[in-house]
């Protein structure tokens, strides 16, 4: 019988929360975005077997959750539950609390309420993860608080409308000269620093977990990426999110936020 990380289950649920990564859809239907038709999520109140610590899946799921332990968690050390720079040990270290700062990497204009659907579509697609990770194997938090503290852009009005209390970035850079959240600010890199946060020029109110890049997706012929992520970070096209944050299923976001809990594709 083996004891499940608590990451094991969230493999479980990725036929209704994911997609192999990257998330693509062939060109010919970029105007008529995919649906994907999924059963009603399993959530910890209607699902006894996610407080169970013992191996014992469904005989179809068997196989799938073998692959994804022996590719992801075991075969590539990838250590999710205990490195800090994947998404549970930062929702376990903050208690159930995770900050973004957005990377808007574009050239186009964000309002005051399309940042608020942002952080909606942050909000929704992260507590769909953690409700089905309720109750097992010991995971004790049942509810996430996603906040957005800072945005990063080439020019400070591209932040349009109030930004009271959020702090836009539009200093640092990357190599390739884009603009890019603050590294100094990364709570993570810092947790085990000396110096803690005060390198951040705000300082700890200003420190952020994750990053959301809203900017233009690589192309191949044929098809187009919707969303890439790692450990750290989640990518997608600015239109494509602002479009689709309103959606019930935003399929994309939510798949690719299980990437940074650790659901690796290849």
């Amino acid at each position: 019988m083996r004891s499940l990380l608590p990451l094991t289950v969230a493999a479980y649920v990725v036929c209704a929360l994911g997609r192999p990564s990257p998330t693509t859809q062939p060109r010919s239907l970029s105007a008529d975005p995919p649906r994907l038709t999924i059963r009603p999520p399993v959530r910890a109140s209607n699902a006894t077997s996610l407080e169970s610590t013992v191996w014992n899946p469904p005989s179809d799921m068997v196989n799938p959750l073998e692959q994804v332990w022996e590719r992801t968690l075991k075969r590539r050390g990838a250590n999710t539950t205990e490195n800090e720079y994947w998404l549970i040990p930062k929702l376990m270290a903050n208690n159930g609390s995770i900050k973004y700062c957005v990377n808007w990497n574009n050239t186009e204009t964000v309002t005051s309420p399309q940042r608020v659907l942002i952080a909606r579509a942050l909000q929704k697609s992260m507590q769909e993860w953690v409700d089905v990770l309720v109750g097992f194997d010991g995971f004790p938090l049942t509810t996430v608080d996603v906040n957005v503290v800072s945005y990063a852009a080439k020019s400070v009005n591209q932040i349009q409308g109030d930004t009271t209390g959020l702090d836009i970035n539009t200093v640092t850079q990357n190599s390739k000269g884009e603009p890019e959240c603050d590294p100094r600010c990364y709570r993570t890199k810092y947790l085990d620093s000396k110096t803690g946060m005060s390198e951040c020029p705000g300082g700890d109110k200003s420190s952020y977990d994750m990053v959301l890049r809203l900017e233009t997706m690589p192309t191949y012929p044929g098809i187009n990426i919707l969303g890439i992520a790692t450990k750290d970070w989640q990518r997608m096209h600015p239109g494509y999110f602002l479009s689709h944050a309103n959606d019930e299923e935003m399929f994309v976001l939510r798949h690719e936020i299980g990437h940074s809990f650790g659901l690796l594709g290849q």
